[in-house]
């Protein structure tokens, strides 16, 4: 495919993400016009562009959905459950045309002709613009714009002095205009006598509206066709979409263009520094309503068109996220020289040169942490696609479900989103399905019987912590023990905690479902989960109360590419510990240290810290020095000590991932290359704590 093309296809997958939300939104308000005019914008983008750039069907297809939405948008066909369920269907199946490039297969095909045929119930039609039987037809004409332009109109309205003796209230149609777009209506009162001489037959008042619209003039002027033949009304467009002035009239040019005033009573006008509105008002040529509206409508047009400059002035472009992959490689390389040149300035003790190095890491961690920034996207995109997978679930499985989203605008690495969404679907169907009981059920436990499904995302300690939590049936971990019995995953005389019965659901071929469908049973999902998980350096975790519901938690790093981190020295080793995860260093005698059931304990301010020692877990049998380091951090809220030998400094790491080979080792979760080109592992301290059994 062409550039243009590609782009195409970039912009209307967005528009079709889009299109699904709001067909969700009205949903749930049928009636919602803000809505309803956002999916026939969308439609009407994706048919217009899908013209232009070669794309027949998806255009041609389109305009039949969007037809019928023109007509909701008119009050012509009232929305219903059944053409928001056509609706979801035409989006999913404009998206698969999409990314054939266009092309029907037969399958495809079939969904076409049903979804069409669906369709004419709301909009029948003689002549197809798409045959449903062979290949698609051409059209005869080709749309590249915008049927009906947003314009903004002036509306003069002056009624005749007799007319409520004809039983007409202009204002109704009033009323019935502001339902067209932004409306701003205004009064002219300056006719209106005393009120001793008003006469309750006549109508003294006369109006000027401010109109921005997507109808066409006729659409508008059929408001007031009840009316017209006893009131004096003037339509004019003062400005359009594709009006590429940016200059706005003057307030005498304004003036004119209604006919209160002359060109040459403009001209004749003899203005000494002050504004040419006070001007006329002080030469009585115009009344101050009149000068008022005129200066209003001029403000209007100022704030349209600058907001239109704005709209057209894109202040970010599309970039290949490859390329963002080959920045953030070229920014990893350039930290590992900076390193390099650290090393060898601090062995030739030059001052000059320190100082260029401080300034060097400076700049460096300055576009580190801008590609940082780049790579991150709001979660809130991958939020929304379950939104349409908990409404078909839910449907599928007569339950009444609502997905409660918070936290959409946390971000987090591109990298880690993309490997995110799978594990995210295999526990929200879960939870829909093992966790959220039928309507009867919940109305006999005394709840809702719509429950309630919630995702939400948060950044704390260098982390992104995402929770789904459901108000079902909760976990029973009797049950749990039963299956893990069964399938001899834990032996009967194994003593083991709720917590620890509920992590025996990640085990392979582990499922508690009594029959299999199409959504679980089968034991896989939550296996991968984990797996996918620890793959992003992340950790999972379940509570569980029986009869309220269930949340399962999801620890994840922001980044997979640059970290700052500690290096120390154990043994031979260089190890690097993650600077989040760090609370302080502390300093003291290894024979100070108290002996423990799994290690050593370490006493710092009234607490006793469990502290292991990675000499002894890298297998190292030399005698630990006399005065040791101790690393203190935090991992799930808990304190660990980490004896080392040395602590070398901080640094900024940049994560290699490890061979095939090294990947099973536990404790490790990646590599990195220091200054002098050795190679340093980063540990993984949640799966160390675990590995050592720590109390």
């Amino acid at each position: 495919m062409s550039s243009f093309q590609d782009s195409f296809c970039e912009e209307a997958t967005e528009l079709l993400a889009e299109l699904e939300d709001n067909f969700l939104e009205l949903e749930q308000d049928l009636s919602n016009m803000e809505i309803i005019n956002s999916i026939f914008r969308s439609m009407h983008t994706i048919k217009g562009s899908g013209s232009m750039f070669g794309f027949p069907n998806t255009s041609n297809f389109t305009h039949e959905l969007e037809t019928v939405f023109d007509k909701v948008r008119k009050s012509e066909v009232i929305v219903t459950r059944e053409l928001i369920e056509i609706g979801l269907e035409s989006q999913r199946f404009i998206s698969e045309i999409i990314e054939d490039k266009d092309e029907l297969s037969p399958t495809l095909r079939a969904t076409q002709k049903d979804i069409l045929k669906r369709l004419q119930a709301y909009s029948p039609r003689e002549d197809k613009l798409i045959s449903t039987e062979g290949e698609a037809k051409q059209t005869i004409s080709i749309d590249l714009g915008l049927e009906n332009e947003n314009a903004l109109m002036r509306i003069s309205l002056s009624p005749n002095k007799d007319i409520f003796t004809f039983g007409i209230n202009p204002l109704l149609s009033l009323e019935e205009l502001t339902d067209f777009g932004e409306c701003t209506i205004l009064s002219y009162t300056n006719a209106i006598p005393p009120v001793e001489n008003i006469d309750h037959h006549n109508c003294y008042v006369s109006w000027q509206i401010l109109l921005n619209t997507n109808n066409s003039k006729d659409d508008v002027l059929e408001v007031f066709s009840f009316i017209e033949d006893h009131c004096d009304i003037n339509i004019e467009i003062i400005d359009k979409d594709d009006d590429t002035n940016d200059e706005c009239k003057k307030l005498g040019e304004i003036l004119v263009d209604r006919g209160d005033l002359t060109k040459e009573q403009i001209d004749g006008l003899f203005v000494d520094k002050k504004p040419i509105g006070e001007t006329i008002n002080n030469a009585g040529l115009l009344s101050s309503e009149k000068i008022a509206s005129a200066l209003l409508e001029q403000e209007i047009v100022k704030k349209q068109r600058s907001q239109r400059l704005k709209k057209n002035e894109s202040d970010s472009i599309r970039v290949s996220s490859l390329k963002l992959d080959i920045q953030m490689n070229l920014i990893g390389e350039l930290v590992i020289g900076l390193a390099r040149l650290n090393q060898l300035i601090e062995k030739n003790s030059d001052q000059g040169l320190n100082a260029v190095s401080d300034e060097l890491d400076h700049l460096v961690t300055q576009v580190r942490d801008n590609a940082l920034s780049i790579r991150m996207l709001p979660i809130g995109s991958t939020f929304s696609k379950f939104r349409r997978l908990v409404r078909d679930l839910s449907t599928e499985q007569g339950k009444e479900i609502e997905l409660i989203t918070v936290g959409g605008d946390t971000e987090l690495d591109k990298t880690v989103i993309e490997q995110l969404s799978d594990p995210l679907v295999h526990l929200i169907r879960n939870s829909l399905d093992h966790g959220i009981e039928i309507p009867s059920i919940r109305k006999e436990n005394g709840k809702s019987t719509k429950g309630q499904i919630t995702l939400s995302a948060k950044q704390s300690q260098g982390q992104v912590i995402i929770e789904i939590k459901d108000d079902g049936k909760g976990i029973d971990p009797q049950i749990i023990r039963k299956k893990a019995l069964e399938k001899n995953i834990i032996s009967a005389d194994d003593k083991l905690s709720d917590k620890e019965l509920f992590s025996q659901i990640f085990a392979p071929g582990f499922s508690t479902a009594e029959t299999i469908t199409n959504i679980s049973g089968r034991g896989v999902g939550m296996d991968v989960v984990k797996r996918s998980i620890e793959a992003l350096r992340g950790s999972i975790d379940i509570d569980s109360i029986v009869g309220q519901g269930s949340m399962i938690t999801l620890k994840l790093p922001l980044t997979l590419a640059i970290i700052e981190g500690l290096v120390v020295d154990v043994g031979s080793e260089t190890l690097v510990i993650p600077l989040t995860l760090i609370e302080e260093c502390v300093e003291t005698k290894f024979a100070s240290l108290k002996s423990s059931k799994s290690g050593y304990l370490v006493r710092v301010r009234d607490s006793l810290i469990p502290c292991l020692s990675l000499n002894q877990w890298l297998g190292n049998n030399t005698p630990p020095p006399d005065l040791v380091q101790i690393i203190i951090v935090n991992v799930d809220g808990e304190q660990y000590g980490l004896i080392v030998d040395d602590v070398i400094g901080q640094q900024q790491i940049v994560i290699k991932s490890l061979g095939s080979i090294y990947q099973s080792i536990e404790g490790i979760t990646g590599a990195t290359i220091l200054g002098d080109g050795s190679v340093a592992i980063i540990l993984d301290l949640q799966q160390i704590v675990q590995l050592l059994d720590v109390p």
